[in-house]
């Protein structure tokens, strides 16, 4: 089926659509019940970034942004494509938490038969012994287990209700860690180290009074530890009328979620780190309504990576040095400083573009931050999906200009460049910002911020 798409014939914005919607969910009935092996993950990854970035099975072309960066979700620079690893613990790690939250099902019944408790399987301070048991199974203990940090454990707590499910001892329900590891002298003393902590004391004049019971005398620095331990159960009680339950505390309303889960994972992992202000940028790129082209373009300009000639060099596909000169005047190496804003040819383009806003020229400094200025001329939020619309138009024109010099041999007309800007920009904005407003062209080539600002 990837072999019929071929990406010659779809824009960058529709072949993410496409994998987001198709690709990253085909496995996702596999993904749900079995872990998959590391070779399958590679093969599905490489499927869809050769996808992505317009080749096919047969062909391989530039991967401009590190795949790990891709996968990042868009407020941290990257493109919200699911990392199907980590897609697969989040679908996974729901078989535990329904182990430890719905342990009367049939199902959790029969596990429990075969593997025991599955409290004490997915909540035990130490390993479990796995060998011997079903693949399945091995792999369910892995996920968020002792060799991934421990994350499962460490994200659940109990919730005290009436206390008949909850050990006092073993169960992790006051503090951050169990009382027999707090106290494990005491927990050697107890008479009944499995006792449920609502049989650990008694209602008295409506006033819960803790009540523990020794297997013999406390020595004087048993007492002491006894008494610290009284004064942590100070205020905590048993509430008759409630069930205990579990909470899953990566979510704030304590209920177990894949999305939540994925969240999670893949804010451990660690990546190339982004310049802070570019993500600033990012983010004010995404609140712009534009086709997804234009901004998976204002996305990759944003981090340089577009395949200016200097990065053409650097990937080693230009090898004279010779062909690094800007293909508008000729005179300097292409990258992206220059060729967006440095050239004399794009400030001259600039330098109109403000002309016809009538606002000063901004002189550029670096990519983000030209970005962010431009973007102040429209300060109210509520114009944040139009605040970078001319912006996207004229680096856009800019890029598309610079290629049919390259590739088709074109002959750029500077007046010519800038009224396809002004059309560009007003078709942008009237086909998905304005389009219920009376704004005509003319509207538009007269006062472009008065017609951004009467939406």
């Amino acid at each position: 089926m990837i072999n019929a798409w071929n990406g010659r014939h779809l824009s960058i914005g529709g072949r993410l659509t496409l994998i987001n919607s198709v690709l990253s969910s085909l496995p996702l009935y596999f993904f749900s019940f079995f872990k998959a092996p590391s070779c399958v993950l590679k093969e599905l990854v490489n499927i869809q970034r050769k996808f992505l970035w317009g080749g096919s099975s047969n062909t391989k072309k530039i991967c401009w942004v590190s795949w790990d960066t891709i996968c990042l979700p868009k407020d941290r620079g990257g493109l919200g494509i699911k990392n199907l690893d980590l897609f697969n613990q989040s679908l996974l790690c729901k078989w535990k938490w329904r182990g430890i939250s719905d342990e009367n099902a049939l199902w959790s019944t029969l596990l429990k038969y075969r593997y025991g408790n599955m409290v004490d399987n997915f909540m035990s301070q130490s390993t479990n012994d796995v060998i011997g048991h079903s693949l399945w199974w091995r792999d369910i203990m892995k996920i968020g287990g002792v060799v991934n940090g421990d994350w499962f454990k460490k994200n659940v707590s109990n919730v005290l209700g009436d206390g008949l499910s909850l050990r006092f001892w073993h169960d992790v329900w006051l503090r951050p860690v169990c009382f027999k590891s707090l106290f494990p002298i005491l927990f050697n003393k107890a008479l009944y180290p499995n006792i449920v902590v609502g049989a650990s004391g008694m209602w008295q004049d409506h006033t819960w009074v803790w009540k523990m019971d020794w297997s013999s005398v406390l020595s004087a620095t048993e007492q002491e530890l006894a008494q610290e331990l009284d004064t942590l159960l100070t205020g905590f009680f048993p509430y008759p009328n409630d069930k205990d339950r579990v909470r899953w505390n990566i979510h704030q309303t304590g209920q177990f979620s894949v999305h939540s889960t994925y969240v999670f994972l893949l804010s451990r992992v660690v990546t190339l780190a982004i310049d802070e202000n570019v993500v600033e940028a990012l983010n004010q790129l995404w609140t712009n309504d534009m086709p997804s082209k234009v901004s998976i373009f204002g996305w990759r300009l944003l981090l340089s990576r577009l395949p200016t000639r200097m990065a053409l060099a650097k990937k080693g596909v230009i090898v004279n040095p010779r062909e690094l000169c800007c293909a508008f005047c000729f005179r300097e190496e292409e990258d992206i400083d220059h060729v967006f804003f440095n050239c004399s040819f794009s400030q001259q383009i600039w330098k109109g573009i403000f002309v016809w806003l009538n606002v000063d020229f901004i002189p550029y400094e670096v990519c983000w931050q030209h970005f962010i200025s431009f973007g102040a001329l429209v300060k109210n939020k509520s114009y944040a999906k139009a605040r970078h619309v001319i912006w996207l138009a004229t680096t856009w024109s800019l890029w598309r200009a610079r290629n049919n010099i390259m590739f088709r041999g074109d002959v750029i007309n500077l007046q010519s460049l800038i009224n396809q800007i002004i059309y560009i920009s007003w078709f942008w904005f009237v086909g998905r910002i304005a389009s219920k407003s009376s704004l005509v062209f003319s509207d538009w080539c007269k006062d472009p911020l008065s017609c951004i600002f009467s939406i």
